[in-house]
């Protein structure tokens, strides 16, 4: 079965719910909806729920797709540039961090800043304002070139 939650939605266009052999007209007009149960896939225009593979595909293609396996969780872009992007409206100073382990550090790329790359939640690796390069702990390197 697939769980859709509305929430906090309180005006709403008419809904139509199409099955193989009817129609069903769930009005319009101010309604609260808590859920929505639903089997089989549920389309959206360019946004789709499968319950057969467990993915929200989004996209006229479906061009990204995120999803879980049971084992492993997934976001899958299929067509052009995959971009994380943050103070999107407006720079309210806000950083983007990858963790890997929650509550632990893996890269932190900060607002009008500096990138910061950690190992086991330890900074290893800054970028300096004047486009240099930090280092914290031991640096092993096979080959240098100048330049």
């Amino acid at each position: 079965m697939l769980s859709i939650w509305l929430i906090g939605v309180t005006k709403l266009p008419e809904l139509v719910i199409k099955t193989s052999s009817d129609l069903y007209n769930l009005g319009s007009g101010t309604l609260r909806w808590n859920d929505i149960f639903a089997t089989g896939t549920i389309y959206a225009d360019a946004i789709r729920l499968d319950d057969a593979t467990g993915k929200l595909q989004i996209g006229s293609a479906p061009d990204l797709e995120l999803y879980h396996n049971n084992t492993n969780g997934y976001i899958d872009n299929n067509k052009g540039n995959l971009y994380i992007r943050n103070n999107v409206n407006d720079d309210d100073g806000g950083n983007i961090r990858i963790q890997a382990k929650s509550g632990e550090d893996g890269i932190i790329i900060n607002d009008d800043s500096y990138v910061q790359l950690y190992s086991d939640g330890a900074v290893k690796f800054q970028t300096a304002g004047s486009g240099g390069l930090a280092q914290y702990g031991n640096l092993s390197v096979d080959h240098l070139t100048p330049g």
